[in-house]
């Protein structure tokens, strides 16, 4: 079975524009591998027309890696939208939880 990668996009479309969680994607939209994922990613970057200003990496040790169950880090990126200089007040982050990533 192939990704359907636009139904992804328009679930995740809606759910990011409307500050509505996902619980999860249909079976017929889950990414089936790192490509799939970073395609559906790619999509949805262009679709909520955001700025990408940088990317970070994830699940860079192989503990955490075998705790999320892949073999290799993952990449994601960050929109320029959600960069906040020291001192700006952040407030109306919807249903996001705001935290700090210790890497």
């Amino acid at each position: 079975m192939t990704t359907n990668h636009g139904l992804a996009v328009q679930l995740l479309v809606a759910a990011f524009r409307t500050r509505t969680p996902l619980a999860e994607l249909p079976e017929s939209a889950r990414p089936r591998s790192f490509d799939d994922g970073y395609e559906v990613q790619d999509r949805l970057a262009r679709a909520v027309g955001y700025s990408t200003c940088g990317w970070k990496i994830g699940l860079t040790t192989p503990a955490s890696r075998k705790t999320a169950g892949v073999d290799a880090p993952m990449v994601g990126r960050l929109f320029r939208e959600f960069v906040w200089k020291s001192g700006d007040t952040v407030e109306g982050v919807g249903h996001w939880v705001p935290g700090v990533e210790t890497e």
